[in-house]
């Protein structure tokens, strides 16, 4: 439950970390609301998609270069059944 410091030096809010993560963002489509959901929730979203997305990236480099593609969630189509 660490406070959210000012970052000009001024005394901490008393908001935490933990609340700031819990409030709801509305997400828009065209000037129009789509959905709201939490801070928490959309960081996780993005970075969870970002990760996906590099390691798809690096399993097409492999294949690329004639390299065995690692298995990260099972056997990949490399693996010899």
């Amino acid at each position: 439950m660490a406070p959210i410091l000012d970052p000009r030096g001024g005394p901490a809010s008393v908001e935490t970390i933990e609340d700031k993560l819990a409030q709801l963002e509305q997400l828009m489509n065209n000037q129009s609301p789509r959905e709201a959901r939490a801070l928490a929730d959309s960081l996780r979203q993005m970075v969870l998609n970002h990760i996906v997305h590099h390691r798809a990236q690096l399993g097409l480099y492999l294949r690329l270069l004639d390299q065995k593609v690692p298995s990260m969630y099972g056997p990949t189509a490399d693996d010899k059944m």
